[in-house]
């Protein structure tokens, strides 16, 4: 079973200040800034672009945080300009060994750095970063920062990971438009049966049972994750309104249900499950297209279908497909092998 790292098995003399500090030509110094952060610092940098993962959000971190896991908010800076930020999950293996991961990071802003700099500063990182003991940084970029991590000596350890990114910014006949035919089919044969698609209550009382069936899901495939655990903590965070849940019912049976995340004018699909009579009656497209109708309404202009997996999870690959969303490949992910402090 993992665990969190302990406040003391972090460096507090390196985690305050600033740890490593280079000097590059025309940029200024590298350095990072391990704690302090704020919320203001955060979104000036994934406001900056087009799209931030829920996984690098301010929020995330501290809902991490809140859970008993551990979350580093880092900073970089290139002289006085903030030029990332990432969001570093720490954990203890079996034994001595602590992993950090960036998952989807770090979140650079979109006017800067160059290649040099971004380069620079993955190894101010990786040297700095205040663990003591047997560790390792294993860093899963958005996008494929290919040049900057070989440049950094880095290494490529797992092959890439692809997630899908629908453009809900259109009217709704634009995005009707995009699907495919075979999804916009099963969408308007589940509008003309007797489903019937009904917001849950964002009291998280109300959509627990939601999360009981993605703690049952991940029992019978045979892993963890924290999914079923974070969406309460992240809400009390952001707020209520960061939370969109749904139910699918047919008379009075819940068929299927899914669960949404909202950061900034981005969200995710967080948790999404139907039982056979659901699957039969296509409640997975129902849900998914009153969701996409709630979040235009909340200012979202991005939706994250969150993961693509051909191998193993074929037809969910193509459901998420057939939206008309956008298939986005990362490079995989990379590290410099194990490090003692």
């Amino acid at each position: 079973m993992k665990s969190a790292l302990k406040t003391s098995e972090i460096d507090t003399q390196t985690q305050t200040g600033d740890v490593v500090n280079l000097h590059l030509t025309g940029d200024g110094e590298i350095r990072v800034a391990w704690e302090g952060a704020t919320k203001a610092e955060w979104d000036e940098i994934c406001g900056s672009g087009d799209f931030a993962p829920v996984y690098q959000s301010f929020a995330y971190g501290e809902a991490l945080n809140q859970m008993g896991r551990n979350a580093l908010h880092i900073r970089l800076y290139a002289g006085d300009n903030l030029i990332g930020v990432a969001l570093i999950e720490v954990r203890k293996l079996m034994g001595a060994f602590t992993i950090a991961h960036i998952m989807r990071g770090p979140i650079w802003h979109n006017k800067t750095p160059n290649t040099q700099t971004k380069i620079a500063a993955i190894n101010v990182l990786h040297k700095g970063l205040p663990i003591r003991g047997a560790h390792a940084l294993f860093i899963v970029p958005d996008g494929t920062d290919d040049i900057v991590l070989k440049g950094s000596g880095y290494k490529r350890v797992m092959t890439g990971y692809h997630t899908a990114l629908l453009d809900i910014s259109d009217d709704e006949a634009e995005i009707s438009a995009r699907l495919n035919g075979k999804w916009r089919n099963r969408l308007r044969a589940a509008e003309k049966s007797d489903l019937r698609i009904l917001p849950i209550s964002k009291k998280p009382e109300k959509y627990s049972w939601l999360l009981e069936q993605e703690t049952n899901r991940q029992q019978k495939v045979g892993y963890r994750t924290h999914a079923n655990a974070l969406a309460p903590f992240y809400q009390s965070i952001v707020g209520k309104r960061s939370l969109f849940a749904f139910e699918a019912k047919n008379g009075i049976d819940r068929v299927g249900g899914a669960l949404f995340l909202k950061h900034g004018t981005n969200a995710t699909y967080h948790i999404g499950w139907t039982n056979d009579d659901g699957k039969n009656l296509n409640a997975n497209n129902l849900l998914l297209w009153h969701a996409i109708k709630a979040l235009k309404k909340e200012g979202v202009k991005t939706l994250d279908l969150d993961g693509l997996n051909t191998d193993f999870n074929p037809g969910i690959a193509r459901f998420k497909i057939g939206t008309g969303a956008k298939v986005v490949s990362m490079s995989g992910a990379w590290t410099r092998g194990p490090r003692w402090r």
